[in-house]
């Protein structure tokens, strides 16, 4: 059995489905690529971390940039722009998209910080089935299966 110290990979990814034809490759909040994110946004937005409230529209800007960087990449024929046609993943689209879709950016920041999400993208890499209880409005990794209610 693995004890407390070793639940957590720092190199985690996973691909989630977001609705049929959307997987978008996630990192863990502890991914080093996340970790360094989260130090250049803390020296970036330093002033506004220190106030009791941040305003709206900071907190939003933050959180776009978040998910921006946690999404590694994407596929499916779900992923397409407002016109309809393919949106191809670029580091300019993701941000796009996590600005257009609130719902969405949301879903991102919830995956990249929950651990169930890694762990059944690592037991789906085992071609087991989830086993851990699920959210309701949680993602669920290719491969694996949702127990939820």
């Amino acid at each position: 059995m693995a004890g407390l110290y070793d639940q957590f990979d720092a190199g985690d990814k996973a691909k989630v489905s977001f609705g049929p034809g959307i997987t978008l490759t996630v990192l863990s909040d502890f991914h080093p690529a996340m970790r360094r994110h989260t130090q250049s946004q803390r020296k970036r937005y330093r002033t506004y971390l220190d106030m009791t409230e941040i305003p709206e529209d900071i907190a939003v800007k933050m959180d776009v940039e978040k998910a921006t960087a946690a999404v590694e990449a994407w596929e499916g024929d779900g992923i397409t722009g407002r016109n309809g046609e393919p949106l191809p993943y670029s580091r300019e689209n993701v941000k796009q998209v996590m600005t257009d879709l609130p719902w969405l950016r949301r879903e991102v920041l919830i995956a990249c910080l929950s651990k169930a999400t890694f762990q059944r993208q690592e037991l789906a890499d085992m071609g087991k089935d989830s086993a851990l209880p699920s959210e309701q409005s949680s993602p669920t990794p290719i491969g694996a299966t949702s127990s939820g209610p």
